[in-house]
C-alpha cells in the first residue's frame, strides 16, 4: 500500500475516476449521439456493424493487456489514449463529411424535450420505473461481485503486470463468449 504523500498521486487519482466513469458515460453517449445522428434507414442497416466493430474491439483491447507484463501498464495506458484520440477524430470526420445530412433529416422531424422530460416519464410511468429499478438492482449486484472478483484475484496475482493479465484474460473469454452469443443467438431469439 503507498502511504508516501506525493504531488503525482493526484495524477493516479484523476486516472482511476476517469477509467472508472468512462466505461458508464461513453457508453450511453455513444448510443445517445449515433441515435441523434442516424436516420431509422441508416441505422437498420449500421446498427449491427456498430456492435460487432465493439464486441471485436472488447476482445482485442483485453488481449494487448494480457501482454502487460511485455509491453509495461504505461504503454498500454498510451495505446488507449491514442485510440480514444482516433475516435474523437473519427467522430469530426464524420460529422463534418458525413453525418450533417443525417442529423439535419432527423432533427427536422423531432421536437426538442425539455431537461427534466426524463425524469418525469421515470416518476410517471410505471413500467419505467421497473425497468429503472431492475437495472439498478442489477448493476449494484454486478459491482459487488466485480469487486469481489478483483479483491480474490489481487490476492492470487500480486504483481500489478500479473493482476493486469488475468483481468485481461477474463475480459477476452467473457468478451469472446458474448460475442459468439451475440452471433450465432440473437437471430434466433429474434425469430421466436
Amino acid at each position: 500500500q503507498n502511504t508516501n504523500s506525493d504531488l503525482s498521486r493526484l495524477l493516479g487519482w484523476i486516472t482511476f475516476f476517469g477509467i472508472e466513469s468512462f466505461g458508464s458515460i461513453c457508453v450511453a453517449l455513444f448510443w445517445s449521439f449515433v441515435t441523434s445522428s442516424t436516420s431509422s434507414v441508416s441505422a437498420k442497416k449500421g446498427y449491427p456493424l456498430i456492435i460487432t466493430g465493439g464486441q471485436i474491439g472488447s476482445i482485442i483491447g483485453p488481449s494487448l493487456a494480457t501482454m502487460s507484463e511485455y509491453l509495461s501498464i504505461p504503454s498500454l495506458f498510451m495505446i488507449a489514449v491514442t485510440e480514444i484520440c482516433c475516435v474523437l477524430a473519427l467522430t469530426k470526420y464524420y460529422m463534418s463529411s458525413i453525418g450533417q445530412e443525417e442529423v439535419d433529416e432527423t432533427s427536422s422531424k423531432k421536437k426538442t424535450p425539455g431537461i427534466l422530460v426524463g425524469l418525469k416519464l421515470l416518476t410517471t410511468q410505471k413500467y419505467l420505473m421497473g425497468i429503472f429499478g431492475i437495472s439498478t438492482i442489477y448493476e449494484v449486484v454486478g459491482t459487488i461481485m466485480d469487486y469481489q472478483m478483483k479483491m480474490l484475484a489481487k490476492e492470487q496475482y500480486p504483481s500489478t503486470e500479473a493482476y493486469t493479465a488475468f483481468l485481461a484474460s477474463f475480459g477476452v473469454a467473457v468478451n469472446s463468449l458474448s460475442f459468439c452469443i451475440a452471433l450465432l443467438g440473437t437471430s434466433y431469439l429474434l425469430r421466436k
